[in-house]
């Protein structure tokens, strides 16, 4: 199970916040990588005040 974790980790690094750290920076990188935890925040928080 920690080898399917560790590479699907490693499969969203390099392909999505290292390709936005090339093309926007900073900003890109944190951006990519925060995106995932606000959407399951934000689907959290509709299920909840539903």
């Amino acid at each position: 199970m920690a080898e399917v974790v560790g590479a699907v980790f490693e499969f969203c690094w390099e392909f999505g916040i290292e390709r936005a750290y090339r093309r926007w920076g900073w900003f890109g990188g944190v951006a990519a990588f925060l995106a995932p935890f606000l959407t399951a925040a934000g689907i959290i928080a509709i299920a909840l005040n539903v």
